[in-house]
């Protein structure tokens, strides 16, 4: 993850099984059964992962 005005790097997130990533989308609103929102994430160029957005920002906030 990077700030989004000064570009520096803040924090890393690895998910389990994604790899290729050339593309992500993130919504901070509920969306099914992610009540915070959820980043989706390209894999392999044939399928797209979600992830919960309250797992992601927890991930981030101890790394």
């Amino acid at each position: 993850m990077f700030d989004r005005e000064s570009f520096d790097h803040r924090a890393t997130f690895q998910g389990d099984h994604v790899a290729d990533t050339d593309g992500i989308w993130l919504t901070q609103r509920e969306y099914g059964p992610f009540s915070e929102g959820a980043l989706f994430a390209i894999h392999a160029d044939r399928s797209v992962a979600a992830f919960d957005w309250e797992d992601v920002a927890d991930a981030i906030e101890d790394d």
